[in-house]
C-alpha cells in the first residue's frame, strides 16, 4: 500500500487501484494483453508483496516496482510493444495516483494470434 501525508491528513492507495491503472494502460495499448489467471488467489504474500491476475507489486522506500506477466500478438515487435507498455505504465500509475514508480518489469510469457 502506497501511503503518504498531506496537509490535512493522510493519503493511501490501495494496491487494487494500482492493478486497475495497470490494466487501463495496457488495454489502450493493441497487441498486448494480461495473461489471465496468474495468480488470481494471492492477494499478499510477506513482505509487503502484492500479487493480482499477472501483476506483482512491491512497495520500497515509497517506491514502486511492478512485474507484469504478458502475451503479444504475433508478428509484433517484443522489445518495442513492451518499451512503450512501461511507458504507458509508469505515466499512468505516477499522473493520477502520484505514487513514484521505481521500475517496471514486463515479462512475455506467450504470443497469440
Amino acid at each position: 500500500m502506497s501511503k503518504r501525508d498531506l496537509n490535512f491528513g493522510k493519503l493511501e492507495i490501495a494496491p487494487e487501484v494500482i492493478f486497475e491503472l495497470i490494466n487501463k494502460a495496457l488495454k489502450e495499448l493493441s497487441n498486448i494483453d494480461l495473461m489471465d489467471g496468474i495468480g488470481e488467489n494471492i492477494s499478499e504474500a510477506i513482505k509487503r508483496e502484492r500479487y493480482k491476475k499477472g501483476i506483482k507489486l512491491k512497495f520500497s522506500n515509497n517506491l514502486l516496482s511492478a512485474e507484469i506477466r504478458v502475451k503479444i500478438k504475433k508478428g509484433i515487435n517484443i522489445p518495442g510493444i513492451a518499451e512503450k507498455a512501461q511507458k504507458e505504465i509508469k505515466k499512468s500509475i505516477e499522473l493520477l495516483s502520484g505514487v513514484k514508480v521505481n521500475q517496471i518489469n514486463i515479462l512475455v510469457d506467450n504470443i497469440y494470434g
